[in-house]
């Protein structure tokens, strides 16, 4: 879906605009998002390409601090593992998740 509304909004100079079309945006680390500012999804690993989408929203220091921490607490990947929510805003350190 993001890619789909980033293309959308691409194509009409960043503009979201209803309509059909073919995008070739690619998300990724290079990518910044233009009209969509949060994304919810599950936990992905490392080299997928949902990580790669991931990565668009999320410094690379601070998301290797969530995988790390992902990791150490045991969350599941996938489509039936846990999820998360991202949002814009400024970033800082990885705090742990509060009880």
């Amino acid at each position: 879906m993001v890619r789909c509304l980033e293309g959308a909004a691409r194509l009409h100079r960043g503009t979201l605009t209803s309509g059909s079309g073919v995008t070739d945006v690619r998300l990724g680390p290079e990518f910044r998002p233009e009209v969509v500012d949060g994304l919810l999804t599950g936990i992905h690993e490392p080299g997928t390409s949902h990580y790669d989408l991931v990565r668009a929203f999320v410094p690379e220091p601070l998301l290797a601090a969530a995988s790390r921490h992902e990791e150490a607490e045991g969350y599941l990947v996938h489509e039936f593992g846990d999820s998360c929510l991202v949002l814009a805003g400024e970033t800082g350190p990885l705090s742990p998740p509060v009880p």
